[in-house]
């Protein structure tokens, strides 16, 4: 179950970088959205993520450290993300960390909630001085 979980974690960050929304929607839950409780605390769901995806030019997207767990239908991914990226003229490029809660139906699994923030040193060093 494992490895079923992690091909379609792979196969979403395959669409991301190819911009391939048809191949993200197929593994995204009609429930699903991003969000950050860092920097800008969006808000996203599946529609307007779709949407954004072709505005984004990703160079690099590597998974590293993956640890996945699975509990019945339910599956948690928490990973580290390396991405170089580009939207409108910003520079999304850097470390995340990443957490993905999956749900497994009929047709396989889907991801329902994917929690991101960025890895900025002095970000954090802000945020924890208060």
């Amino acid at each position: 179950m494992i490895e079923e979980l992690e091909r379609a974690a792979e196969e979403l960050n395959r669409a991301v970088r190819t911009r391939n929304a048809g191949a993200a929607a197929g593994l995204l839950d009609d429930e699903f959205a991003l969000t950050s409780s860092l920097g800008t605390g969006l808000h996203i769901d599946k529609a307007a993520w779709l949407e954004g995806l072709d505005a984004i030019q990703t160079d690099e997207l590597d998974a590293r450290d993956v640890q996945t767990q699975v509990f019945g239908d339910v599956g948690v991914a928490v990973w580290r993300m390396d991405w170089q990226a580009r939207a409108e003229g910003d520079d999304l490029s850097g470390p995340y960390v990443v957490s993905d809660v999956w749900l497994r139906g009929n047709g396989g699994w889907r991801l329902r909630w994917r929690s991101w923030a960025r890895l900025n040193a002095e970000f954090l060093r802000q945020e924890l001085r208060g």
